[in-house]
């Protein structure tokens, strides 16, 4: 991730990461990076919340308050 944010010229703080996965958050961390875990996907919302992502989402509508207040 820390490489595509270089090639792309990203500051970590403008960009969301959005996954459904521990390793999910474990990468956005790792890269410095806000994380979005949605509860909808292969973990389960408990175990998703034991590892303290950003945000945990249980509605796709959710991602766009999330996003405008990144922009």
């Amino acid at each position: 991730m820390r490489r595509i944010l270089k090639a792309e010229g990203l500051p970590p703080e403008r960009v969301l990461y959005v996954g459904d996965e521990t390793r999910d958050i474990e990468a956005a961390k790792e890269a410095g990076v806000r994380m979005a875990a949605v509860d909808w996907g292969y973990n389960a919302p408990q175990v998703l919340s034991s590892l303290a992502p950003d945000h945990l989402l249980s509605h796709p509508s959710e991602l766009l308050r999330i996003g405008t207040s990144i922009a």
